[in-house]
């Protein structure tokens, strides 16, 4: 299993969103077989300080959404951005060991969740463990598959609840992956 899907939850949309959860779910594109998970909160006054952006607009959208999702967000213990940092490159060098430069992040739109992730990172005096050519995205997966795929697929869980959102995004593109090669 050489990917990792990536989900995060923003206050934003800019490049610079504050990011209130970074969830992560390593996988195999080819079966769907997913391994180890990890899902953080981060500290959002320290986000802020450093640069993380909350827009109106995304919050009043947050207020929108159902109870069950923001309750998802809000409960889960937050850590500083800097332990986050640290939790997650353990958490890939535990997995991945010196293989980062083969390994493939998904995120829905490499311009949003990778490189959110990525801008975090640096607005924190850090430097992503996997290099950049791993990016990888999902929405061009989808938009090269013939059929509707995310249709096909039930989301079981709760939506914007970033590890049920990853477990999802798997499902489809392993799909989308093997209607693209000619296997379903």
């Amino acid at each position: 299993m050489r990917e990792i899907m990536l989900d995060i939850e923003t206050l934003g949309t800019s490049d610079n969103a504050l990011i209130t959860t970074i969830s992560m779910v390593q996988f195999d594109l080819e079966t769907g077989e997913v391994g180890s998970q990890i899902e953080l909160a981060l500290n959002w006054e320290e986000q802020e300080k450093n640069g993380g952006i909350i827009d109106a607009g995304t919050v009043r959208w947050w207020m929108q959404q159902a109870d069950v999702a923001i309750k998802a967000m809000v409960n889960l213990p937050t850590y500083s951005v800097e332990r986050v940092i640290v939790e997650i490159e353990e958490w890939i060098e535990a997995i991945f060991g010196e293989k980062v430069n083969d390994v493939k992040v998904w995120g829905n739109g490499v311009t949003f969740d990778n490189t959110i992730v990525r801008n975090l990172y640096t607005r924190h005096g850090a430097t992503f463990p996997i290099p950049y050519w791993g990016d990888t995205d999902v929405r061009t997966l989808l938009a090269l598959c013939p059929t509707k795929v995310k249709k096909e697929v039930e989301f079981v869980g709760t939506q914007h609840k970033g590890i049920d959102d990853c477990l999802y995004q798997i499902k489809y593109c392993t799909l989308a992956n093997q209607i693209i090669k000619g296997n379903k």
